[in-house]
Parts: structure tokens; C-alpha cells; sequence
């Protein structure tokens, strides 16, 4: 008999209506391709005390089922992890942000690439534009049109003014108000809320069509989330989970998701194609960073339940964010921050290409602390090594969550 394929394996998952509560069989999400899967069913053993005359166990009894370390691994798509993240900072979508057709939005060009963006007697913040934020806009005429369906990433807020640079570095155009301009957030954004946090529960299958079997995992959270980039690689996503029961599907019963549509399957992204800001600021040479976003999860003692020993939840304790980043040596302003304990703020952009309106994913730590930096040689060249810890945000720009961290995906719809 043939063994099973990795590239005929399908991962498919649903969210759940609840806990205890198994995804209907249609209507799910397929991922098709991705780098590795592992949804391994861990159980604890007890073995029998006795001492016989003959020295040997014989009674061996299974106990705490469950999925403790399961994870999906993946390049980082635009539009195809973002519900996976979203589950993860516990927040449900946020409604569509855009400014509207209005004619009293202008544009200037500031230092270098970067600029702004105008609305005279409009309000950024109440429409809800936040630092960290890929807009694009549509409308600006001739000789701005270079504006057009170009990703900015925003850099501050206040009331009627975005400070924006460029994503591919093509400077902003200026051009005075009165063209019937529209400011959008493109795809998706979300972040980690101070309140209302909401615990979603997942069916997952990892299906094996070539051989008929399946797993099906049952009441899985998923609780870690992962993301590293380097100048010369593709961008990755780790995504642990846990669950609280799965079983193996055969024959009439496998696989138990019976319709699912594929995820988008865009480029993946670059971490040599974005920019990163440091306070507002682009940085210089970044060789490479990551982040953990975890939640702290962990499972209970295990009940009785129909004859196995599982888990009854699934409890995100605490969220927390950790990372690293390499930076060329060039001051001494990352040691200053350690040694004063200074917050600041990092967003973090990473795209597809390097066209204008290319698809991008952005994340924005808006608080967070570095231990002292250690310097490294790469090649002749010296780097700073930091490792930096969010912490909540509590500061006075009132278009910043009070959040450890926000994300926004172009290709997420």
C-alpha cells in the first residue's frame, strides 16, 4: 500500500460557532499549499504501581488527550493568514475605514520621500485612521496622479493632518486641494483590544485524500503567533494551536469538511521589499527582525468526558510580545533608548513587489522597550543585535488602540 503524500495533504479549517460546538461540514476554508502542518493528539500514560514476581507492567492507562503543540507553518501571504491572526489578537473585524469623496483634502511632499496629507475641516482620528495604518488614495489629478492607488503607510495622526511615506519609496506629489479625493484603509485592519476580547474556537482537518484518512481536530484555539524577516528571505509565519479533541476519519466518514474554498494564494512577501520606522522615523540598514505574539494559552486538568480523559477549555492567560532586530551600527541612539528605558515605537512593512499599489501586510508595536544591544560583526560591518518586549499602550494619541500590537493586510477581504 502506498503511503499518504505531503502534496496531495489539504489542511481545511471552519471557525466554530462556540466551544463544544463542531463546525458544520461546508462553507470551510482549504489551504492548499503551505510549508508544514503538525496536529500531533498528545496523551499522558500512568502505568500500573504493582510489583509482580515478574517485574514487569502490565497495565498501562492513557490519560490527558489532547492537542498541546499543534502548528502550521507557512510563507506570509497577503490575504491568506490574516483570520488566523485576527483569531489570535482575539478582536473581531473592524468596520471600513475611508475618508469619503472630499474636495478639501491636499497633499505635500516634506523631507525626502515622505509628506502629507491634508483635510481641512475633516477629522482623521474620528474616521478612524491610527498610526501604522497602509492607506491608498484615489482622485488626486494631474500633476499628483503619481498619488493614486499608492500604498502609504501612516506615520502620525492629528486631527486634519497624515504625516505618510511612501512603501516603495516614490515621493509624494504635492497638490492643492479641490480634486474630489478618496483616503482609504486598504484590505484589513486589526489589532489586540484592551477589552472585549474574543476567544474563537476552531474545527481543523487535516485531510489525506490519497490514502482516505483524515484528522479531524475539534475545539482548537489558536494561541501563538510567529512572524520573521530577513533582507535576503521570504517572509515566515509560524501559528501554534491547541485543541481539545480530534479524531482519525475514514472510508464514508473522511474527510469530514465536504466543501471548502481555497484561501488566496498571492506572493509571498518580501522581507528585502518594505520599510521600517522607528517612532515615525524610516530606519536605516535592517538586516532582519521577528516577533511572538502569545496568548498565554494553556489547558486545565482534564474531566471525563464520553469515556476520555480531556480538557474542558482552552484558557489564554496573558498576551504577550516578544522580538528581536539586527541594525547596522551607525549611533548611538539604540543604546540610549536601553540605558533610559525609553519606549518607542516600531512598524514594521513588508510587501509583495516593488509596485505602487503592491499587496502588503504592516505591523505596528506602539510601545515597546530593548534590552542593551549587542554588537556583532557581519562581514566587516558592524550590527546592533536588540531584544525588545510591547508593553500596552497608554500614550495620548488618541488614534492609536490602546494595543501591544495592530496589523493591517492589503490582500485580506
Amino acid at each position: 500500500m502506498a503511503n499518504a503524500l505531503k502534496s496531495k495533504q489539504k489542511v481545511v479549517f471552519k471557525k466554530q460557532s462556540g466551544l463544544g460546538i463542531a463546525a458544520g461540514a461546508t462553507g470551510a476554508s482549504e489551504i492548499d499549499s503551505y510549508v508544514s502542518v503538525a496536529m500531533p493528539f498528545a496523551n499522558s500514560r500512568v502505568n500500573s504501581n504493582v510489583i509482580g514476581a515478574n517485574k514487569m507492567d502490565r497495565v498501562s492507562i492513557a490519560t490527558e488527550f489532547g492537542i498541546k503543540s499543534g502548528k502550521y507553518s507557512d510563507e506570509l501571504q497577503a490575504g491568506k493568514q490574516f483570520g488566523i491572526i485576527q483569531s489570535v489578537l482575539q478582536q473581531t473585524t473592524n468596520a471600513a475605514i475611508a475618508s469619503g469623496a472630499q474636495t478639501t483634502i491636499s497633499a505635500a511632499a516634506t523631507i525626502g520621500n515622505a509628506g502629507t496629507l491634508t483635510w481641512t475641516g475633516g477629522n482623521w482620528i474620528t474616521a478612524g485612521f491610527s498610526v501604522g495604518q497602509i492607506i491608498r488614495a484615489t482622485g488626486f489629478s494631474a500633476p499628483a496622479t503619481a498619488n493614486n492607488n499608492h500604498n502609504f503607510i501612516i506615520s502620525s495622526v492629528a486631527s486634519e493632518v497624515l504625516g505618510i511615506i511612501p512603501i516603495d519609496n516614490i515621493a509624494v506629489v504635492s497638490k492643492a486641494a479641490g480634486d474630489s479625493v478618496t483616503v482609504a484603509v486598504f484590505g484589513k485592519w486589526n489589532y489586540c483590544p484592551d477589552s472585549s476580547q474574543v476567544q474563537d474556537f476552531y474545527s481543523i482537518e487535516v485531510q489525506n485524500p490519497d490514502i482516505d484518512v483524515s484528522m479531524l481536530g475539534k475545539d482548537c484555539c489558536f494561541s501563538k503567533l510567529a512572524i520573521k524577516a530577513t533582507s535576503t528571505s521570504i517572509a515566515t509565519i509560524d501559528c501554534d494551536f491547541m485543541g481539545l479533541d480530534l479524531e482519525v476519519l475514514d472510508g464514508a466518514n473522511s474527510p469530514y469538511f465536504t466543501s471548502h474554498t481555497k484561501l488566496p494564494s498571492n506572493a509571498a512577501l518580501s522581507g528585502a521589499k518594505g520599510i521600517i520606522l522607528v517612532n515615525g522615523q524610516a530606519a536605516g540598514c535592517v538586516t532582519s527582525w521577528d516577533f511572538t505574539f502569545d496568548t498565554g494559552a494553556k489547558m486545565p486538568k482534564p474531566c471525563i468526558t464520553n469515556g476520555k480523559s480531556i480538557s474542558s477549555n482552552i484558557i489564554l492567560e496573558k498576551n504577550t510580545l516578544t522580538g528581536s532586530a539586527v541594525f547596522g551600527f551607525n549611533s548611538r541612539t539604540l543604546f540610549d533608548y536601553a540605558v533610559n528605558s525609553s519606549d518607542i515605537s516600531l512598524i514594521l512593512v513588508l510587501a509583495e513587489n516593488d509596485m505602487a499599489n503592491a499587496n502588503a501586510m504592516a505591523f505596528h508595536i506602539p510601545r515597546l522597550l530593548i534590552d542593551f544591544p549587542d554588537i556583532t560583526d557581519d562581514s566587516g560591518a558592524l550590527q546592533c543585535s536588540v531584544k525588545f518586549t510591547a508593553l500596552q499602550y497608554i500614550g495620548s494619541d488618541a488614534s492609536i488602540p490602546y494595543t501591544i500590537l495592530a496589523v493591517q493586510d492589503t490582500g485580506a477581504v
